[in-house]
């Protein structure tokens, strides 16, 4: 009896140790949303190369149909993008077609474009399968010439895909690329002079997306499997945002927190409703909120700066409470969004220049330091393995030893234009360039 007892008490302990590898190795193998996990650009991946070129560990690169700043979504073998094709000539006033705006988007230019999904095998870069986007109206799909529509990254949960275009078109896909849904937004002619950028969520049984800048802004979660509006809650945001909805785990509950214009705001994952809210950012805001550590952090620098460290577990009004751990108005990025990674929280302007901050005080750990190579970047830093990887729009990734000192890794280049952000998986670095997709690998 004891020997029976000692057997499955083995067998059991065996059991768990599998399935925390098989966790581990499902951390590692997937980056399932823009900048991964909960959005926070950090990976448990290993073994990721620090030297390359267009030669050197390169690989794979596959060509895309059309442009698009939305990341690489990985689940598994598989990788998701969008892409944005134009289709047709510019489409002039007078033209059936055109959107005729008013005010700050009447002197754009619009042309008509074709949306696609694309899913590719991760290990060789061959293209599984590709779907359009179906349009019930293809007179809607006249969008701004500046823009492209296809900024927001896919989410995953390795059961369904979902994608975002143009804060106008939700769609739901199988992992094998069949439509389960859709959902149109109202064409309440967005105040955006650009394009969308905040991404669409999975998380649990649902899909979370935040529609900005417009007389219908709001947050809605929809059931995964049916589309079904879950909850829609009206977001007091007429000046458009880019920034993606994360979930935050406060007290064993779900909250989904937003970084916007007027207010941060965190609302119950079931119900909708406003748990707390913060004010005190900068217009068109673009970071997306960072969380750890029992606090979140919140930036923006359009029209100014500012960089919040709020303490969770808090309810209501946070506006010039002690609920405001630090502030500061030095360092705060304007797009990329900020990286907590080992107790520290390090953010880049759109010029390069990197600043450290202790996540936990607010204290800057080293001044202002340019990122070697990068003049001009888009992209969010990400981290893995006690490395901080920064892509520059001309393609040079500086890598960085994570920690209070500046110390550079290695510098490498891949010709061409980088605006999306990069994803870390399984000894892999996955780039979307303009017009293609990149596997950098040492194998």
């Amino acid at each position: 009896m004891k020997r029976n007892l000692l057997l499955a008490a083995v067998c059991a302990s065996f059991a768990v140790s599998v399935m925390a590898a098989d966790a581990a190795l499902g951390a590692a193998n997937n980056w399932p949303q823009w900048r991964g996990p909960n959005a926070q650009g950090v990976s448990k991946a290993k073994g990721l190369p620090e030297k390359w070129s267009a030669t050197e560990h390169l690989k794979w690169k596959v060509g895309l149909p059309g442009v698009g700043d939305g990341s690489p979504c990985v689940w598994g073998d598989r990788v998701f993008i969008t892409a944005s094709i134009p289709e047709g000539d510019e489409i002039k006033p007078g033209n059936p077609a055109h959107p005729r705006p008013t005010g700050p988007m009447a002197k754009f230019r619009f042309m008509r474009y074709q949306f696609q999904i694309l899913c590719f095998n991760r290990l060789t870069g061959e293209r599984i399968w590709a779907q359009t986007v179906p349009f019930e109206n293809q007179m809607k799909t006249a969008i701004l010439l500046t823009g492209n529509y296809a900024n927001a990254t896919p989410a995953t949960d390795g059961e369904v895909v979902c994608v975002y275009f143009g804060m106008r078109w939700l769609l739901c896909y199988d992992i094998e690329g069949t439509l389960k849904w859709r959902h149109e937004f109202p064409d309440e002619d967005p105040i955006s002079t650009g394009s969308d950028g905040d991404s669409a969520i999975v998380c649990g049984d649902r899909v979370i997306a935040i529609r900005e800048g417009s007389t219908g802004a709001s947050i809605f979660a929809f059931n995964k499997q049916s589309g079904e509006t879950l909850w829609k809650v009206k977001r007091d945001e007429d000046q458009v945002s880019y920034a993606t909805p994360v979930i935050l785990d406060v007290d064993g509950k779900r909250q989904v927190a937003v970084n916007a214009t007027k207010r941060i705001r965190s609302y119950d994952y079931d119900t909708g409703a406003v748990i707390w809210e913060c004010g005190g950012m900068t217009k068109g805001v673009i970071p997306t909120i960072v969380s750890g550590h029992g606090m979140a952090f919140a930036a923006s620098s359009a029209g100014g700066g500012v960089l919040k460290a709020i303490n969770l577990g808090r309810l209501g009004e946070l506006t010039g409470t002690d609920a405001v751990a630090w502030s500061t108005t030095s360092g705060a990025p304007h797009i990329s969004t900020p990286l907590l990674y080992h107790n520290k929280l390090y953010t880049v302007n759109d010029m390069g220049i990197l600043t450290c901050f202790d996540s936990k005080t607010g204290k800057a750990l080293f001044e202002p330091t340019r990122l070697p190579g990068i003049s001009s970047i888009f992209a969010s830093p990400v981290a893995a393995d006690g490395r901080i990887y920064f892509l520059g729009e001309n393609g040079t990734m500086v890598i960085l030893k994570a920690g209070p000192v500046f110390e550079v890794l290695g510098t490498n280049e891949i010709s061409g234009k980088f605006h999306a952000s990069p994803a870390l998986v399984d000894g892999m670095i996955l780039l979307r360039g303009e017009h293609h997709l990149f596997c950098i690998s040492n194998n």
